[in-house]
């Protein structure tokens, strides 16, 4: 399965739109639907709130990692925000909910310049801990899942924690609190139990180690798939 990007972590938390501090009572109304004007709404009625988010995430990571000025890079728009250093990128995104119209998100991604496993830093995992549930890896083509379904089957410890859809069309696998969700676009890690954020990316570094493994080398040594050593 090949990667179409930088793996990245990811945080969404969403709110009533009324609660945004640019919001007017007795002036403004919640939307009640979903149209570009609603959501260009919230983007500005939404900018002191996201200043506020992205401000106090500038300077943890400048005071986490000992950064000076000139190491970091801090630009904003309507609606969106980005941190640059010389190894991670963060991204912010304000807008409407896509399920509740009277909701507004705020996405936080976080991903690393380099190798995925540098997401794997305790200052970082720290700064973000409570901000990002996910940790998502996006595919470029779509990954042949019929044949991941084939390789994991062949591992009996790992059947029960294996399920998918009839056609194949996405692939769960839950283990040790760490739940993975395959499908066409992307494999996300998640938690389902009292596992800690640097545990989730541990495990999911580890289990995708494991999976995502060539059919000739599976072929050759079929318990380096998902082998379950953590």
């Amino acid at each position: 399965m090949e990667v179409g990007s930088a793996p990245y972590l990811l945080g969404k938390r969403t709110g009533r739109i009324r609660s945004l501090p640019g919001f007017l009572k007795g002036r403004h109304h919640e939307p009640d639907g979903f149209f570009p004007a609603a959501s260009e709404f919230v983007r500005k009625i939404g900018e002191e709130f996201l200043e506020k988010e992205a401000s106090e995430l500038y300077r943890s990571f400048r005071d986490g990692f000992e950064l000076r000025r000139k190491e970091l890079e801090f630009t904003r728009e309507v609606g969106t925000a980005t941190i640059q250093t010389s190894d991670f990128s963060v991204h912010f995104a304000l807008g409407q909910d896509s399920e509740d119209c009277r909701h507004y998100f705020l996405e936080t991604r976080v991903s690393s310049k380099g190798p995925a496993n540098a997401l794997d830093d305790d200052t970082l995992l720290v700064i973000f801990s409570g901000r990002v549930s996910e940790f998502v890896f996006p595919f470029i083509d779509r990954p042949n899942l019929e044949a991941t379904i084939d390789l994991v089957e062949e591992i009996p410890q790992l059947r029960e924690a294996l399920d998918y859809l009839p056609d194949a069309s996405q692939i769960t696998i839950e283990r040790d609190g760490i739940r993975l969700c395959i499908d066409e676009e992307k494999a996300s890690f998640s938690r389902t139990g009292s596992v800690s954020l640097k545990d989730l990316v541990a495990g999911g570094l580890e289990i995708w180690a494991s999976i995502n493994v060539q059919p000739e080398a599976a072929d050759e040594n079929p318990t380096e798939i998902l082998d379950g050593s953590r």
